[in-house]
């Protein structure tokens, strides 16, 4: 989309005042010279002229200060009333008095002069002749501004943003101006947060109340903040200038678009439409197509993808494919097939392409005049290439040949060409197969298991026969039939062709699941340990799987530094299980004996996966290995931890129990009833509030204060 520059013109106008009145000046040279200076602060250019003049026909002194200023106020006289000579007085004077009081302001005058006369070049370089630090406050802020003005109108916006930005600071009467035109630098330069704040603080000033509101349309549109575009939206129609309203409503009908609302983004479609085309592009028509045909409006939407087709892309691509749709709404579906036909042979999107062709396919064997050749060479061309849905495609064979009532039903109709037309075959075995595949991937295991077992002994297709092997053994291996799944993943693996799947060594993997579900450890090891040597398998996941489930054989099989190592390479890995891991790894560490080692590695679990489901068994572990380790400070640490950050666990109450016994045990009975109340108190009538009653009786006791238990227990109504 094109953005129009919005600059207004903020010209600071000077109004000159001439009096008509004749004036009177005096013998005395003083006196005509002050009189004319009043004149000249009074705008009185022409009189003050006349005064100056007169005063230095009167003043014989040509080296005095007001000789000078006369000459001075001579010129500016000049400059103001736009006399012919005027540039030629300033050059003048500037020659003859170079080091004049009075040359920053001549400057600064001729400047503005220039400023005025739209001479932007000429003014920029008189402005930046200008000592800064000569002018008053207010005139270096004008100075700044109409330099930067300048600047910018010359294309130097860097350089005009620094100008602008110093009026900016302070009030005074070019600081909105300023503001404005900075923002709407950083605007151009995309700097939209600073560009925002900016004509915010000015919005409020009536000279910039109507563009702002568009700037800040367009800055959010930009960012895509599209739902403060549909917040602001209404209100800002409302206000801003009618020239503007056709690309204020685009911008918010887009927001609409963007967000699925369809029928809003609707209405500020037809507001942009009404104002005539040039307003919409390309994407404009077809997202205003778009929500004619989300919102029934067929017959309108076919108007507005018809503006969009023509050029070779993706747009053209998806509006014959929408218009293929509209058509068919319609009930116009000559028209609809020749739109798909023209969305299939574009290839921009490849997902789109395939299904203008199935719909292609399906409206032509609706048509009265049975239109077959067509479908079969163009589905016959995208089987022959490197689509995805080839097996989709042949489905549609099957149902052109069905519906050209060459046969009765598809399958039955290529059951019948196998016995007659050996090159049918193949089809027939890619639909069955994918009819199990099918039932597969529903979880109807058995009735795959049947279609995938009828071209298991294919001669046609031996690649697609190892398959068929490969999934009825996956298919009994989800039944839970372990050994026949074990029987179907050994004739596949010995199959000629098997070899070259990228299947093959995920049978390997069943097979090593089959014996560990069967407890058969000693031959599920090697099936796990040969699958991890397999170079086609890069899904690191269920290599992490396998190379867990060796581990798990060695540690059942108590060969528990061979555990070590292999649980090892999925933490080094850090792709997958690590959590899990890890805790084996601590389990085989303290089955060997290792109990440092162990709280290590614990330790490495609860750092770094506080979100694992092994977290509080991790904790409960390390702080019972704390115990071992006669460490009761960690062990209490540990089991707090676990208490504070796993509440609901199993272990908390446990955890609870355990910390109350450790104090018990260390001779710190106020900490041991303290934290043996709390689980009698937050989990009443459980085993572990018995346990803690009875850990506090004893307590008691030994303190030799019984009655204390029993008052507790009065008052907390346990027994």
């Amino acid at each position: 989309m094109v953005y129009k520059i919005l600059i207004f013109n903020l010209l600071l106008l000077f109004s000159f005042r001439v009096s008509s009145q004749q004036t009177m000046y005096f013998d005395d040279p003083e006196s005509t010279f002050r009189l004319s200076v009043q004149l000249f602060e009074r705008q009185q250019y022409a009189a003050a002229q006349k005064g100056f003049e007169e005063f230095r026909s009167q003043f014989v002194n040509t080296e005095s200060n007001d000789y000078v200023d006369a000459i001075y106020y001579e010129a500016v006289c000049a400059l103001y009333l736009d006399q012919p000579d005027a540039a030629s007085k300033i050059l003048q004077f500037n020659e003859t008095y170079p080091a004049s009081k009075w040359m920053p302001s001549m400057k600064f005058i001729t400047a503005k002069s220039l400023f005025r006369q739209n001479k932007m070049k000429e003014a920029a370089e008189a402005f930046k002749s200008i000592e800064i630090s000569a002018l008053t406050p207010d005139e270096q802020n004008e100075c700044a501004y109409k330099l930067g003005y300048c600047l910018l109108q010359e294309g130097q916006s860097d350089e005009a943003l620094l100008n602008f930005r110093i009026p900016s600071l302070t009030e005074n009467p070019f600081r909105n101006a300023s503001i404005y035109y900075m923002s709407h630098i950083q605007y151009l330069n995309e700097d939209y947060t600073e560009a925002a704040a900016g004509f915010t603080s000015i919005r409020n000033d009536n000279q910039f109340a109507k563009i702002i509101p568009v700037y800040e349309m367009q800055i959010n549109y930009k960012s895509g903040d599209y739902h403060q575009i549909i917040q602001d939206g209404e209100s800002v129609m409302k206000t801003i200038e009618t020239r503007r309203k056709p690309e204020i409503a685009r911008m918010i009908a887009d927001a609409y678009y963007r967000e699925k609302d369809y029928e809003n983004a609707l209405n500020y479609y037809t507001l942009s439409e009404k104002a005539g085309d040039r307003f919409m592009g390309r994407e404009d028509q077809y997202q205003s197509a778009i929500c004619r045909y989300k919102t029934g409006s067929f017959g309108e939407a076919i108007i507005n993808f018809q503006k969009v087709v023509g050029q070779d892309d993706a747009l053209t691509q998806n509006a014959y494919y929408y218009l293929g749709l509209c058509y068919l709404e319609t009930n116009q579906s000559e028209f609809a097939r020749n739109a798909f036909l023209a969305a299939h042979k574009s290839s921009f999107d490849r997902t789109l392409s395939e299904d203008a062709l199935f719909n292609y396919v399906k409206i032509s064997l609706q048509h009265p005049a049975g239109i077959f050749d067509e479908s079969l060479t163009l589905l016959g061309k995208y089987i022959d290439g490197d689509g995805n849905r080839k097996d989709e495609a042949r489905e549609w064979i099957v149902k052109v040949y069905l519906h050209s009532k060459n046969y009765e039903a598809a399958l039955l109709s290529l059951e019948k060409m196998k016995l007659r037309k050996t090159e049918f075959q193949d089809t027939y075995e890619r639909l069955t197969f994918s009819l199990a595949t099918e039932f597969f991937n529903r979880g109807e295991f058995a009735k795959a298991a049947d279609y995938f077992s009828k071209i298991q002994t294919s001669k046609t297709n031996k690649q697609l026969a190892a398959n068929a092997v490969f999934w009825l053994a996956e298919s009994y291996f989800r039944e839970k039939n372990y050994k026949v799944a074990q029987k179907y993943y050994k004739q596949f693996m010995s199959m000629p062709d098997a070899s070259k799947l990228q299947v093959y060594p995920l049978a390997l993997y069943g097979t090593g699941y089959t014996f560990f579900f069967q407890k058969d450890y000693a031959l599920a090891l090697p099936a796990f340990l040969k699958f991890m040597e397999s170079a086609y398998i890069k899904d690191q996941k269920i290599i992490a799987d396998a190379r867990l489930r060796a581990g798990d054989c060695y540690f059942i099989t108590k060969k528990y530094k061979s555990a070590i190592e292999t649980y090892d390479l999925v933490i080094q890995a850090k792709k997958s299980e690590t959590d899990y891991a890890l805790f084996q790894k601590s389990q085989c560490l303290g089955a060997l004996g290792n109990f440092k080692e162990k709280t290590v590695v614990l330790d490495q679990l609860i750092k770094n996966n506080p979100k694992s489901g092994f977290y509080d068994d991790a904790l409960n572990d390390l702080a019972s290995t704390n115990l071992i380790l006669d460490d009761k400070r960690a062990a209490i640490a540990n089991y707090t931890k676990l208490f504070n950050e796993r509440p609901r666990s199993e272990f908390a109450r446990e955890a609870l129990v355990k910390t109350g016994m450790i104090y018990y045990n260390n001779d710190q009975n106020d900490l041991a009833i303290t934290t043996l109340k709390q689980v009698v108190e937050k989990y009443p009538a459980s085993d572990e509030s018995h346990e803690a009653l009875n850990i506090l009786r004893s307590i008691y006791m030994e303190m030799n204060k019984i009655q204390d238990y029993f008052a507790y227990v009065n008052k907390n109504g346990v027994q």
